[in-house]
């Protein structure tokens, strides 16, 4: 008698799905208090505050909107910590932390980079590379699985 086996493509997006599912059920609220502090909280970091926009995968044309609060480094030198909030298919979303180190490029512009390692079955390693202007805020990510690009704007 053959065992029945779902498909790996179709087990990988199952785990992705309850990954996310168990993610904002556990921290979706922590990012909401996160957001709306970031609101009334003036920065005197150009490159932290609220941004909003869209991620898109190159990989599998996936799409969805993404928030980020970026806040300043802990010490001069260390990476800031962007706070993002990511929904999938309309109705699912998480969210997840991760530290970029931020350098200034010229009059007005910064540039990012970091890395952060999931379990494998997330992708592993993800690598992010990006600038950012006083109103813009663009980068590239990509891992073992995925790669793509997310395109945000300050909010205020």
């Amino acid at each position: 008698m053959k065992r029945f086996q779902l498909p790996r493509p179709v087990v990988f997006r199952l785990m992705l799905v309850l990954t996310a599912l168990l993610s904002v059920s556990c921290t979706g609220p922590s990012f909401h208090r996160a957001w709306r502090a970031a609101k009334s909280s003036p920065q005197a970091d150009p490159v932290c505050g609220r941004w909003q926009g869209e991620w898109r995968s190159e990989a599998n044309g996936h799409h969805g909107k993404l928030q980020c609060v970026v806040t300043p480094p802990a010490q001069p030198g260390e990476p800031h910590e962007f706070y993002y909030r990511a929904t999938w298919q309309r109705i699912l979303s998480g969210p997840y932390r991760a530290k970029h180190q931020v350098k200034p490029a010229g009059p007005d512009k910064w540039t990012l980079s970091g890395e952060q390692t999931l379990p494998a079955w997330a992708g592993g390693r993800y690598e992010y590379r990006g600038t950012l202007t006083p109103d813009t805020f663009s980068a590239t990510y990509q891992c073992a699985i995925d790669r793509g690009t997310y395109q945000l704007r300050r909010v205020d």
